[in-house]
């Protein structure tokens, strides 16, 4: 993506500044007064798709707390920040969040059930398809 990329024209241009892995113009957008809390079209916060994008570190994490991005926030689906740390399995994130008093669900965030239901039907998909291989 160019560094002339407008995020002007983005419902959420903090968001898609860490989606596009844009540290330095997300700091910039954030200085200029943007929004940090808002969200991009599918309900993601710039916290929520920084943890959710591999790629993305306690560098990022830290940065948003440090400017005042609220750590409780749901996205669409109903998951918090902490949800999908614990899902992506990042315990450095799940402590800096704790620490700065994030708040989840007790039991599995919406992607994990998600994944979940994905990979059972794949397993009954390919169930179904040894079936008829057997009698053949």
């Amino acid at each position: 993506m160019s560094d002339n990329f407008d995020y002007l024209k983005e419902s959420a241009p903090i968001v898609t500044a860490v989606m596009l892995c844009h540290f330095d113009k997300a700091v910039n957008l954030i200085q200029q007064g943007h929004n940090i809390n808002a969200r991009d079209d599918q309900g993601r916060t710039a916290l929520t798709m920084a943890i959710e994008e591999d790629w993305a570190g306690l560098d990022w994490v830290n940065m948003l707390i440090s400017n005042g991005i609220d750590v409780n926030m749901q996205d669409a689906d109903g998951d918090t920040a902490l949800d999908i740390a614990k899902y992506k399995q990042r315990t450095d994130i799940v402590e800096c969040l704790l620490k700065h008093g994030a708040t989840g669900k007790e039991g599995p965030s919406a992607k994990e059930i998600m994944s979940d239901e994905i990979y059972a039907a794949f397993e009954a998909a390919n169930k179904i398809k040894l079936a008829g291989f057997k009698n053949k």
